[in-house]
């Protein structure tokens, strides 16, 4: 007879920023001790006192079972691991983690971070198989703002793994009433559908800081559904990706208005703002995104991306914005 196994009942959140605090009070209503990890000790040591991330969410309370820490030890035996870190500072994260990760090697990595990594071009789940964790590992995506999420607004969100036992514990990690989860095994799809969404959501508020209207908008959204496809089938993931919560959801929230920082990156730069000065501000992740996509494309030859090409021309060979018109 096939034991049962035991529900968790510790998860460690890595990263104390928006995501990681939605992610730390979604988990607070299933797992009994849900800890709370930055590297940065004054934060947590206010965190533990008040119960509130300032610098976020003010005026929220998290639950007594949230405990903020800032030394790895307390992260030893947890049930998963759970990244909210920028995907450039990902590598140097787990290596960091490496001895609390291996004291747990069922316990499955689950990455909520979007992009690609820029020195390496490569995806989240590919960097944990460079460092040889043995962890199996989640990626979770989907159209979910923090601050929706906090406020227990009703949400969803897409996870994938090639190890289903882990779909589970991340399931029952996450999942409520008002955030439902969908279980797939395209890892690198949705990967994919999750870091070049980004990279049009830049495209889009390019758009609308022009001014080209709402009818070039919807055109521009339509052909980047076309690439997203294009690009799974190239590398041999499944284009049905792209009609999940992580794929067209995600992109359509992205490229939504002024609350995804990658519309209003390409907002701003159509407004003639300087571009190394705006990614110093704020983490952009579509920015770092456009450059590795970019560096892949021209490496494989094996897809034409006509929207990701345009982008870059303004993003990073300053070419006019309104070059972005000549997609139609």
């Amino acid at each position: 007879m096939k034991k049962s196994r035991k529900k968790v009942n510790k998860v460690s959140i890595i990263g104390a920023g928006a995501w990681g605090t939605a992610l730390a009070y979604l988990a607070s209503k299933n797992v009994e001790n849900v800890i709370f990890y930055s590297t940065d000790k004054e934060k947590i040591k206010e965190f533990n006192q008040t119960h509130i991330n300032k610098n976020y969410f003010p005026d929220v309370v998290m639950a007594d079972n949230v405990v903020g820490a800032y030394e790895n030890i307390y992260l030893a035996n947890s049930g998963a691991f759970i990244l909210a870190v920028p995907v450039q500072h990902l590598r140097r994260v787990l290596i960091s983690l490496e001895e609390a990760l291996k004291s747990s090697i069922l316990a499955p990595i689950i990455i909520c971070s979007k992009g690609i990594e820029n020195r390496s071009n490569k995806l989240m789940s590919q960097v944990v198989n460079e460092l040889k964790l043995p962890n199996p590992v989640v990626i979770l995506a989907g159209p979910n703002f923090a601050k929706d999420v906090i406020e227990n607004k009703a949400s969803a969100t897409t996870i994938a793994s090639y190890n289903q036992q882990a779909l589970t514990i991340t399931e029952e990690i996450f999942a409520s009433d008002k955030f439902k989860l969908e279980k797939i095994s395209d890892v690198i799809g949705l990967q994919i559908c999750s870091a070049i969404k980004n990279i049009y959501a830049i495209g889009v508020g390019i758009a609308n800081g022009l001014d080209l209207g709402e009818n070039f908008s919807a055109a521009f959204i339509k052909i980047a559904i076309n690439e997203m496809q294009s690009m799974l089938r190239y590398l041999n993931a499944d284009s049905q990706t792209v009609s999940t919560y992580g794929g067209v959801g995600d992109l359509f929230l992205t490229c939504s208005g002024p609350t995804s920082r990658n519309f209003e990156f390409g907002r701003l730069i159509a407004k003639d703002h300087n571009i190394k000065q705006l990614t110093k501000k704020k983490t952009v992740e579509g920015y770092y995104t456009l450059f590795s996509i970019k560096a892949l494309l021209d490496h494989y030859k094996g897809v034409e991306l006509q929207l990701i090409n345009l982008i870059y021309q303004i993003v990073y060979n300053n070419m006019p914005p309104l070059i972005i018109e000549k997609i139609i």
